[in-house]
């Protein structure tokens, strides 16, 4: 396991859905937007049926292109030793 030195910061994905809420934690903000756009490939379909729009557009508009189904937010979590 990698030892955290000094303050550090990860960013905490949340995926709400109809099921609950799904959880990820990583190292970089740009990880984090890299897994919520798989998250929104995934499961596309089921909200914009044959959309040209890229994942990283629908991405950024997630609640509104799901009617409020789904949400996708980042937090930015300070590490402290």
């Amino acid at each position: 396991m990698e030892r955290v030195t000094g303050d550090t910061k990860m960013f905490l994905l949340v995926y709400s859905h109809k099921h609950g809420h799904d959880y990820s934690i990583y190292k970089s903000y740009s990880a984090a937007l890299l897994a919520a756009e798989v998250i929104v490939s995934e499961y596309r379909d089921e909200f914009v049926p044959g959309s040209t729009e890229t994942d990283k557009g629908l991405r950024s508009e997630w609640f509104a292109v799901t009617g409020g189904a789904e949400d996708l937010e980042i937090f930015e979590l300070d590490v402290h030793n």
